[in-house]
């Protein structure tokens, strides 16, 4: 495997974060205790959660046999640590453990913190892991400390000091605590749990504090490629900082909802398919895991109810079913039906429990490839995304944060098109002029391979769509705004296609952060402070894609288009002009905070002129 493809991807292998939450949760503890909240649920019950909240977080990114390090480890645990200590854990850290230093981390905070049923804890490993056959037709999970070799390498060594999942079950059952939940940020055997254990109906919150569970949930099957940047992480993050995953809107995520959410969130993102389910072991897997949803995990008044979540993007409704509409397992689907039996998406579910493993068809399908499907292009080996017709609201509301005066709201319509899944690299422009120098940034090269071309006009671009066109039998040119816009979205209508929070634009796309102050480029009261790991352009697909498929819609460059540039939108946005003194470009970079980085954010320039933070992307007409 190449350097560059190791970058790209986290190997098959590769463990995110598992955490092993352990909470404990009592029914009547008194509110003057260290710790404790109390709260009454929505049926009026008191609900004790804990007494203290203890988290270990282990990350693994420096390895010494054979494995690909993992550079972006130490960023993703600062963000659950933040996520973490907002909902009141006191957390400790272990960096780049060895097999030995790994078992003895774990084994002594069990015995600090994990004799008292009241206390909740949380053990969360980011590093590799593998799956691997044991035995006659039995697979094993591991987690792989810095010391374990590649087990093509040295298979021995590898079980010798690589951590297998019956010792994590060990360990699970050897702590008091009365809640357990492991999560695993890798494409991992499931083999140690039941999968897709959901009730029929959700149970009352207080039900659930008084029953153990050892709850597990795994970014992916074993098989699956996890990317280089983590997409499960930032949407558990989300789950509970921004309250999507609490579907029923009753204050609390419990670890069904948690897996419901995440199962949906991550496939869309990623060729990943969470799977979440509880432990083979009948007494502790009658409970349920239980979070407080949004800030504030932590603290609270006694008889006390939590703050009201804010509303979601989309309604609860839709939220649970478009996590759930893909799935092939029936529980899915009774257990939407037995929240809303009338609801708007009732007679499908009810189709699918008639025809498991079907998706219901419909008259009103698109025609064409399916959503989704890739088209590689032979000459310069881009590859493309094929996008379904549809019309859309154009443009940001008036109340969206951070909103310019040229983005009036309007209905537009895109035709069926196949969108670049990346901006054009410089080595696939060089296909067209070996010369191009994409410059350097106060003497940092952007000529990568990999990193998108920049410093080039617009006649430009739009002469290399010629050039493509003419060595093929299709047609390529720039996309239309409407279509950047349709496309950048991918169905969502928030300001940016992950949700609205300015802060997160740092997970998820290449923007001004703080690794410009560090190197003294910026000095100024920066608003929305993150480090996203690139101080200049990123190579392509660093960051998770949209919905669509689609990498880098939002930051890293600004992307031209094919339309003339009119302030208050006559029209031409959504087509292609011949002559025009002003062309528009889209999508933010990597020199601008995350005011720009938004679906709606537009710019314009002279055709004739260049910047060392605009590039391109090609679209394809059917």
């Amino acid at each position: 495997m190449s350097n560059a493809l190791v970058r790209r991807v986290r190997d098959v292998s590769r463990t995110g974060w598992i955490a092993l939450a352990l909470l404990s949760l009592t029914s009547l503890c008194p509110a003057a205790e260290r710790g404790i909240a109390v709260f009454r649920d929505e049926q009026g019950q008191q609900v004790g959660l804990y007494r203290e909240s203890h988290a270990l977080l282990i990350g693994v990114s420096d390895y010494s046999g054979g494995w690909p390090d993992l550079e972006n480890i130490p960023r993703e645990l600062d963000t659950v640590q933040a996520t973490l200590e907002v909902q009141g854990f006191q957390v400790t850290r272990q960096h780049d453990p060895d097999s030995r230093e790994l078992r003895r981390a774990i084994e002594d905070f069990i015995s600090r913190h994990g004799r008292q049923r009241e206390n909740r804890l949380l053990f969360f490993f980011s590093g590799h892991g593998h799956t691997m056959e044991k035995g006659y037709r039995r697979e094993m999970g591991y987690l792989v400390p810095a010391d374990a070799p590649h087990p093509d390498r040295d298979r021995n060594g590898f079980l010798n000091n690589a951590v297998s999942m019956n010792q994590v079950l060990t360990w699970a059952r050897d702590i008091d605590a009365k809640h357990a939940m492991f999560l695993f940020d890798s494409c991992f055997s499931g083999s140690v749990f039941k999968a897709r254990n959901l009730p029929g109906q959700p149970p009352h919150i207080s039900r659930l504090t008084d029953k153990p569970v050892r709850m597990f949930i795994t970014a992916g099957n074993a098989g699956e490629t996890v990317p280089a940047v983590s997409v499960f992480a930032p949407a558990f993050v989300d789950a509970l900082q921004y309250r999507l995953g609490d579907l029923d809107k009753d204050g609390f995520v419990t670890g069904m909802e948690l897996g419901i959410y995440l199962q949906g969130k991550v496939a869309k993102h990623a060729d990943q398919t969470p799977q979440f389910g509880k432990i083979r072991d009948f007494e502790l897997s009658q409970g349920d895991f239980v979070f407080l949803s949004g800030e504030g995990g932590a603290t609270g008044q006694a008889d006390t109810a939590p703050p009201a979540p804010p509303v979601p993007p989309l309604s609860v409704e839709l939220a649970f079913w478009e996590s759930i509409k893909d799935a092939r397992d029936p529980a899915y689907f009774k257990a939407y039906l037995s929240r809303f039996p009338d609801g708007q998406f009732a007679a499908l579910a009810r189709l699918r429990l008639e025809a498991p493993g079907e998706a219901p068809s419909s008259a009103d399908a698109p025609t064409g490839p399916a959503p989704g499907k890739v088209w590689t292009e032979p000459t310069t080996g881009m590859a493309f995304v094929w996008v379904a017709k549809g019309c859309f609201q154009m443009g940001s509301p008036g109340d969206e944060t951070g909103r310019f005066g040229n983005e009036r709201r309007h209905e537009a319509c895109v035709e069926d098109f196949w969108l670049g899944k990346h901006e054009v690299t410089n080595a696939q422009y060089r296909r067209f002029r070996a010369a191009h120098d994409s410059g350097n940034y106060r003497g940092r090269s952007l000529n990568g391979d990999d990193q998108p071309v920049v410093n080039v006009t617009w006649k430009a671009a739009a002469a290399y769509a010629e050039w493509l066109s003419k060595k093929s039998e299709h047609t390529f040119r720039l996309p239309s705004e409407a279509e950047w816009e349709y496309a950048s979205r991918a169905g969502e209508e928030t300001a940016r296609h992950w949700g609205d929070a300015p802060d997160s634009a740092c997970r998820y796309a290449n923007v001004l952060d703080e690794a410009w102050r560090r190197q003294g480029w910026y000095t100024g009261g920066h608003p929305h402070p993150c480090d996203d790991g690139h101080l200049l352009t990123a190579p392509v697909g660093q960051f998770q894609p949209n919905a669509y498929g689609l990498y880098d819609m939002l930051g890293n460059v600004w992307e031209w288009t094919c339309s003339a540039y009119e302030a208050a939108y006559g029209g031409e946005d959504a087509r292609c002009a011949g002559e025009a003194k002003l062309r528009a470009y889209r999508g933010g970079s990597w020199e601008n905070g995350p005011r720009y980085v938004r679906a709606a954010s537009r710019e314009r320039f002279p055709p004739e002129s260049r910047k060392y933070v605009l590039g391109f992307r090609l679209a394809r007409m059917p």
